[in-house]
């Protein structure tokens, strides 16, 4: 699976999220994670969706209504969790 970190533009103001890509046989699973918690209000119950049209793939944002907005968007970089370890120290509160 590839991670990525993309930049993109709602209401004029630029928003971070995660974009994780992931392929199966010839299908490729695509999913994105808000990193701002601002855009998780602005959006309320919209949710974003890349399409694949002939020029690439386009980064949707699909309302309740069914109306949607073509946003501008670009991979900023890849990048790798970095997960750590924290051990536990035993203790005694006597």
């Amino acid at each position: 699976m590839k991670k990525y970190l993309m930049n993109f533009e709602y209401a004029g103001f630029l928003f971070s999220a995660k974009v994780f890509v992931k392929r199966e046989n010839r299908k490729m699973l695509i999913s994105t994670q808000i990193v701002d918690n601002q855009l998780t209000y602005l959006l309320g119950q919209g949710r974003l969706l890349f399409l694949e049209d002939r020029n690439g793939f386009q980064l949707l944002l699909c309302n309740r209504d069914r109306t949607f907005e073509i946003l501008k968007w670009e991979i900023a970089r890849e990048y790798v969790d970095q997960i750590e370890r924290v051990e536990e120290e035993a203790f005694s509160l006597s």
